[in-house]
């Protein structure tokens, strides 16, 4: 295969903490180690911190420009000024988009990885601004794209029925698992991890942003039925920072008098997440909607036994490796945790199910269909 010059929307991998940005920033050192001949340019409209370091890749190059996301948004996707994109970056034969959209291009062609379409599914769980962006930019990068990459066939199934993609342009990517979760069972580690948190077990765990698609004043709501019970919870732990709807989590715990029972641990270090992860006794992810959910695996991996919703990709994540509950019904989300809680021998069946299902995910294998990708689409314009 000749080589190709390859930009990349990194821009959310230096504005976002978690979600996409996370993701991104562990795609890119899994392209770099697979030691292609391909030069790469990671574009980026925000300028990164300093100590935002690219992967040590002689393929690799960046090219920032500090106008800010909000200016280039405006200029692409609303007022749809005609700029290419490739005139600011250089000359490329693929763009990809990491985050569901693409600029306006001169040459080549172009890849959008589409993450989820919850604006579409689950308009009412999405802030109304983000929805009405991505309403305009989404379906346009997509119909644009010589080739897209969703994350779960739920979503290569979504952009196929509700935006009419033809099947064979959309690859699925699953997302992998950093190597670094792994459970951790030192006791001196996890018991300054308890005091640090100011924790005491047996707990829940949930993790995502504090947004209303994560389904979090139901599960407050549910850890609230069952805390005095028999084997029940004595805390819930939250680990993310505040989204679109935050306050109405912050009223219902307020509402509840659960202000010493729940804990917002807002942003934590990865070690500090897997140290979590290791102790919890179990990990909560009902969310509304779901386009795969990589803290599903990343609990499976530290050994955390989970429950999670049964829509959207969060089922293809888990397997059968974990116990699926329907989001909306709080009853039965209550009725779960507290039989997970009151039987070990089920938490420990699903730990060790967990640990042999997240195994499966790499980010190896992500990159490797991502060179897939970029070698057909490559090849293609090559043949034209």
């Amino acid at each position: 295969m000749p080589e190709l010059r390859i930009t990349l929307d990194y821009t959310s991998g230096v504005t976002q903490r978690t979600g996409i940005g996370r993701y991104i920033r562990q795609l890119i050192p899994a392209l770099a180690a697979l030691h292609t001949p391909h030069q790469y340019t990671l574009f980026t409209s925000v300028r990164p911190p300093a100590d935002h370091r690219l992967p040590p890749a002689s393929a690799f190059r960046r090219r920032v420009l500090p106008l800010g996301e909000r200016i280039f948004k405006l200029g692409w996707q609303y007022a749809r000024l005609p700029l290419p994109a490739d005139l600011l970056t250089g000359r490329a034969d693929l763009w990809h988009g990491l985050n569901g959209t693409l600029p306006p291009l001169l040459h080549g062609r172009a890849i959008v990885t589409v993450h989820d379409l919850a604006f579409l599914a689950q308009p009412d769980a999405v802030n109304p601004s983000a929805a009405a962006y991505l309403n305009r930019a989404v379906p346009r990068a997509v119909r644009r794209a010589d080739a897209v990459i969703a994350l779960s066939e739920h979503t290569r199934r979504n952009l196929i029925e509700r935006l009419h993609i033809p099947a064979e342009r959309v690859q699925i990517a699953y997302p992998g698992i950093s190597p670094a979760f792994q459970r951790i069972t030192d006791e001196m580690l996890l018991a300054a991890t308890r005091y640090k948190f100011e924790l005491q077990q047996p707990f829940i765990l949930t993790v995502g942003t504090l947004e209303a698609r994560k389904n979090l004043v139901r599960l407050v709501q549910a850890f609230d039925k069952i805390r005095r019970e028999r084997g029940g919870p004595k805390m819930l732990a939250i680990v993310g920072p505040d989204g679109w709807g935050y306050e109405k989590v912050y009223e219902t715990v307020n509402q509840l008098g659960l202000k010493k029972e729940v804990r917002f641990l807002n942003y934590v270090s990865d070690l500090d997440l897997i140290l979590l992860y290791s102790m919890a006794d179990v990990v909560a992810l009902p969310s509304l909607y779901e386009d795969f959910g990589l803290p599903v695996l990343e609990a499976m991996a530290c050994g955390a036994p989970v429950i999670c919703s049964n829509t959207g990709g969060l089922p293809e994540a888990a397997g059968n490796a974990a116990l699926l509950v329907k989001p909306t019904d709080t009853d039965t989300l209550a009725a779960t945790l507290l039989r997970l809680l009151r039987n070990p021998r089920l938490r420990a069946l699903l730990s060790k199910k967990g640990q042999a299902q997240a195994a499966k995910f790499t980010w190896e294998a992500c990159a490797q269909t991502h060179l897939k990708v970029y070698e057909e689409v490559g090849k293609a314009e090559e043949q034209q």
